[in-house]
């Protein structure tokens, strides 16, 4: 028993590192390797929550929010998904940006061009 616990834990360990390296950020590099993993929708789920409530606090403190996504508007993981893979098949983005470029950045410009706010 204590075997089978071990070998379970060798192989999770060894799926949770070879998905993204430890302490790293996926970069546009690892994108094309990692979209249709689930860890990955997990992460740009986070990421995208997170921006969420950092808008949320700069509305809070009558500042300029990241992006101005509609009131009503509830962003789940396919939604997130689907912004970043737009974004990512702009070619002329994709050509000018080098491929060490963190993901999560490049989700929150295409959440600004998604979410434009008024002027």
């Amino acid at each position: 028993m204590k075997r089978r616990m071990l070998v379970v834990g060798i192989v999770l360990l060894w799926m949770l590192v070879s998905i993204v390296p430890l302490g790293a950020d996926p970069t546009v590099k690892d994108y094309v390797r990692y979209k249709e993993t689930q860890t990955f929708a997990i992460y740009i789920t986070g990421v995208g929550d997170g921006f969420l409530w950092a808008n949320a606090e700069l509305i809070t403190r009558k500042q300029k929010p990241l992006y101005c996504q509609p009131g009503k508007l509830t962003l789940q993981a396919d939604n997130y998904l689907e912004i970043l893979d737009r974004k990512m098949k702009d070619h002329e983005f994709v050509e000018h940006i080098p491929s060490y470029f963190p993901l999560a950045r490049v989700l929150l410009e295409a959440l600004q061009e998604t979410f434009l706010c008024d002027k």
